[in-house]
């Protein structure tokens, strides 16, 4: 008998360290730091990957729960005292926080922590908790910098979408609410082309502008869209890629900007360059470009044939010698409008 309970306790110890050494690979596999506290005497048993989480040693740590609430920051301890206590009255399955705790070098590093009672006495108060904490710095970090990055793509007041590759929108700011009239949540799994489309640009133009992105490339220009109150708007626009990490595309990012007023102003400035302010017809300096056209077209084509006809107005000086120039204006406006 005493051979056979030598050799079974041999075995269990065996099987024993191997699920002690797995355990500690699979901690530090993961970088777990570990923590065993013995609630009723305050003693904390940390593993070396909960020290160097912390830049510390294990020699360097005093084994007790004030060294461990030490370290903790001084804004997050009444949330970890609310989820710790709530778990050792039995009020909750498991304990849960995220907090910070103080380097060595005294910057803080940002851990999320769980853990579970694992001995209660017969009355049921707990004896013993064991749990994990995980160095979750560069997760609040990016998350933080995603807070920013959102905040001011919110402040601009250029509109700005995210699709998946099937062009379905999964974010807007509200500078695209603005501009299209569309809430974020009338967008949302969408396609703009669904929403603003204006049928201004034929399937060539969104064929052409296709073929870029999906090679890859960005794409800018100009189209005409419609908001949802039916208006039409000018709209300049770049679209680009958004390849992950093996460099597969996943994502498609707009930007848009209403340029409606800048076509108007052109268009203005356009007019203004070309037409004759008084007539409406077009002045010396269109005339002379456009004849310059026609002359190329002939040259290409021989067969062509072209006239120049040149119109005056008989004793103009006297209509206005006699009647003043106002109506001399009134004259040739009249004369424009029959042209």
């Amino acid at each position: 008998r005493a051979i056979r309970y030598a050799l079974s306790r041999a075995a269990l110890e065996a099987r024993l360290y191997e699920s002690e050494a797995r355990m500690n690979f699979a901690l530090e596999g993961a970088k777990l730091g570990l923590w065993d506290w013995r609630v009723d005497t305050g003693s904390v048993v940390f593993n070396s990957i909960w020290a160097e989480m912390l830049g510390y040693t294990l020699d360097e740590l005093a084994m007790t729960l004030t060294n461990w609430t030490e370290l903790v920051h001084p804004e997050d301890w009444p949330a970890i005292n609310a989820s710790l206590q709530s778990h050792l009255v039995g009020q909750t399955a498991v304990y849960e926080s995220e907090h910070r705790l103080r380097h060595k070098d005294g910057h803080w590093v940002w851990v999320h922590g769980t853990g579970r009672v694992v001995e209660r006495d017969s009355d049921g108060r707990a004896l013993r908790a064991v749990g994990i904490h995980q160095d979750v710095s560069h997760r609040k970090q990016a998350e933080a910098r995603d807070r920013v990055l959102v905040a001011a793509l919110d402040a601009v007041s250029l509109g700005v979408i995210i699709t998946d590759t099937e062009a379905r929108i999964e974010w807007a700011n509200p500078a695209f609410a603005k501009l299209t009239g569309y809430s974020f949540e009338e967008t949302q799994g969408r396609r703009p082309a669904d929403l603003v489309k204006s049928g201004q640009q034929d399937a060539a133009f969104y064929q052409a502008m296709w073929q870029v992105i999906n090679s890859g490339q960005s794409w800018h220009g100009e189209l005409v869209n419609r908001r949802k109150n039916g208006e039409l708007y000018h709209e300049e626009m770049t679209i680009a890629p958004v390849p992950d990490e093996n460099g597969v595309v996943q994502h498609f990012v707009g930007v848009k900007q209403d340029v409606s007023q800048r076509k108007r102003l052109e268009a203005e400035l356009l007019e203004l360059a070309t037409t004759d302010p008084l007539t409406g017809l077009y002045n010396r300096r269109y005339f002379m470009n456009r004849l310059e056209v026609e002359l190329s077209r002939i040259r290409r084509k021989e067969c062509c044939q072209v006239s120049v006809l040149m119109l005056d107005l008989d004793h103009f000086k006297s209509i206005n010698d006699r009647y003043g120039h106002a109506i001399g204006d009134q004259m040739l406006c009249h004369v424009a409008a029959l042209m």
